[in-house]
This record gives structure tokens, sequence and C-alpha cells, in this order.
């Protein structure tokens, strides 16, 4: 009797989820290399490794590699960031975006799955910081994918559904909106001071770039 052969279907998936894991492996290898590089000043003014902006704290957590990074408490789980809120108040941030995200019931992050590992790795990372900060969104792609992930494009963008997605440029970095579309312009630390800079704005840390205290 001839060995019973598996289903396509199982073999597919297997696939998929062994690429999902070498996405996840490289950004962890690119954590581990670039996003514990923050670029803001070893201590505060008062000599401890903690800043406070209104009632929320961020501290200066140490990596194994040398480098830090900054934690802050945020819808009850801890978030990243690479920059304080006044070394990003300076990027050009449509003022439609925070209130069209702070009223969405669900926001769709959306990248190109044909993008280089590298650069996925960014912007994974990027969507998994702002995905814990808001608390109510999810990661998508903007064409067929070998991780699983359902397609979302700007033309899926509604008032209940915002979405955003991903411009690599070697241009300053900003933040663009249009017809529920929200753009995030730039490329590595520049994607890093953008995704800051958003998460300040829809909490009130910043309000068209100034620290609100």
């Amino acid at each position: 009797m001839k060995p019973k052969r598996r289903p396509p279907q199982k073999v597919v998936n297997h696939e998929k989820r062994r690429k999902r894991m070498v996405l996840v492996f490289g950004i962890f290898m690119i954590f581990l290399m670039v996003f514990s590089v923050v670029s803001v000043i070893n201590t505060s003014p008062s000599g401890s490794n903690r800043f406070d902006y209104g009632d929320i704290e961020f501290a200066l957590e140490n990596r194994p590699n040398g480098g830090s990074v900054l934690i802050a408490e945020l819808n009850g789980q801890p978030v990243e960031f690479q920059n304080l809120p006044t070394q990003v108040g300076y990027l050009e941030m449509d003022p439609s975006i925070i209130p069209i995200l702070r009223t969405a019931s669900v926001v769709a992050m959306t990248a190109d799955p044909s993008l280089e590992l590298y650069d996925l790795g960014f912007i994974d990372y990027i969507r998994l910081q702002i995905g814990v900060a808001f608390g109510k969104a999810y990661t998508a792609m903007t064409a067929e994918n070998d991780y699983n992930l359902p397609v979302v494009t700007c033309a899926n963008a509604s008032y209940e559904q915002p979405v955003l997605q991903f411009n690599l440029t070697n241009e300053t970095a900003e933040i663009t909106e249009s017809n529920y579309c929200i753009t995030i312009h730039g490329r590595d630390q520049g994607l890093m001071r953008a995704k800051d800079r958003l998460i300040f704005e829809y909490y009130g840390i910043l309000q068209n770039g100034e620290v609100i205290v």
C-alpha cells in the first residue's frame, strides 16, 4: 500500500508559517542592532533615568547590547520610544489625523509585503508599538502575502476603519492624511520619530507639536 500524501494545503500553510517566523526572527535581530539606540541623553536634569510629561512617566531602560529605549505605560501596557516628545515636535503632521484615530473603531496598519526584510522589520516594530498604544489596531498587507495577513489598502479606509500605511522615502519624515488614509513617510530612524510623534499626539503629550504638561 502506498503511503498517504499530505494535502497540499497543509504544505502551503507550513510554508507561510515558516516565512512568518523568518520575518519575526529578522525583526528580533534588527531590534537588537538598531531599535535599542535611543536618541536622548542618558539622564534627566534631575540626574535620574526618568522623564515626566504630565502624568506620564518615561523610564530609560538599558538593553543587553548596551543601548537603551524609553518605556512608558500607555493603555495599561509598556510602549517603547526612541525619542522624547521635545525631539519630534518639528515633524510635519496633518492636524486631521488625531481626531480620525481617536474616533475610529479600529485602525488597519498595512504595508507592502514585497519590501526587503530589513524595511519590514522597522515597519513591524512600529506597528507593534502603535498597536499596543492604541489598543484597537491590527496588522495587514497591501497585497496577497505569505504571512497569513489580510489584504488592506487605502481603498478600504473609512471613518470607522482608517488605514495607516508606510511610504519609504529618504526625505524628511512626515505624516499625512487623505480620505481616512494616513501615511507615515520616512525611513529607518525617520520612521521611529514619526511613530513617536503619532503616539505622543494621540495621548495628548504633544498638541500640534507643542509639549502639553
